[in-house]
């Protein structure tokens, strides 16, 4: 039997989810669409003039972002078990204001995942 190598998996962005200030508001509303693939990392930048949350499920509070050009990256290749992204597709934003709605800037998540 003939060995055949297989296939290596290859980086693929997420369409960018964009939330405009007007957007935000002080209960939680989606930003964007669902996830289209499993994502590996994500980048996320708060250019907001106010602090906002970010949730996945539109309840619980699980992420503060402060405000004035905050970034924080997340790579699942650190803490993950094998074949199992930490975050699933279909995985849907939500945002809400920490405290004072934001009234400039914006907030942009940028996901990477890996084809099969």
């Amino acid at each position: 039997m003939r060995y055949r190598p297989m296939p290596s998996p290859k980086t693929i962005f997420n369409p960018a989810i964009h939330a405009a200030f007007g957007t935000v508001t002080a209960s939680y509303t989606k930003i964007g669409s669902p996830l289209t693939i499993p994502i590996e990392s994500i980048n996320i930048v708060n250019n907001f003039n106010q602090d906002v949350i970010l949730s996945t499920d539109g309840i619980t509070d699980m992420l503060y972002l402060p405000n004035g050009s905050f970034s924080i990256s997340l790579n699942s290749g650190a803490f993950r078990d094998k074949d199992v992204c930490a975050i699933p597709a279909n995985t849907q934003f939500y945002i809400k204001a920490a405290s004072t709605l934001p009234t400039s800037g914006s907030l942009s998540i940028i996901a990477l995942g890996l084809s099969s």
